[in-house]
């Protein structure tokens, strides 16, 4: 149905994704290591884009939480599997800082970043320096509308992701 990423949080196996990919799912499959593993969903939040899941697999490698979420112009690399099997297969990493504390409409429950992204990055972590994820992909502007409404300019560079601090508040573990 959907492609995208994810990453775990916990040693227990609870993951983290985009609510676009999962809410219509009830069984999310995953590779670890060519194999397939499956994991549930437990809740999600349409509003903020978040989905959290948990399976039998138990990763002995999680990313923790950025309690502070991110600090304008922080260093961030975006981690994810854009565009299916077009780029190969593998976990592509691009690098870039923290452009603005909120996103569109001025919500500040996510933020502006120039990491760039593509289809299918949607749900992957924001890391900063630390290794914390202080963010979590899902979406970059809309260039063609963008284009027709400028009547000429397109914009680069222009994604967003929701804040860690909003994942921590709305994540029940």
């Amino acid at each position: 149905i959907a492609t995208g990423s994810g990453f775990f949080i916990t040693k227990d196996g609870y993951a983290i994704t985009n609510a676009h990919l999962a809410g219509i799912c009830e069984l999310i499959q995953i590779r670890i290591s060519g194999e397939k593993n499956y994991l549930n969903i437990v809740t999600t939040d349409k509003v903020n884009d978040l989905a959290l899941l948990k399976g039998i697999y138990k990763h002995p490698k999680y990313l923790k939480l950025d309690a502070e979420g991110p600090s304008l112009g922080e260093d961030i690399v975006a981690i994810g599997f854009p565009l299916g099997g077009y780029t190969g297969e593998g976990v592509k990493i691009t690098k870039g800082i923290v452009s603005s504390l909120s996103g569109p409409g001025n919500n500040y429950s996510e933020f502006q970043h120039d990491a760039a992204t593509a289809k299918g990055h949607s749900g992957g972590p924001i890391i900063n320096k630390s290794g914390q994820v202080v963010g979590v992909i899902f979406a970059g502007v809309d260039k063609m509308k963008i284009l027709k409404e400028t009547k000429g300019h397109i914009p680069e560079g222009i994604f967003f992701a929701v804040s860690s601090q909003l994942l921590i508040e709305s994540t029940p573990i």
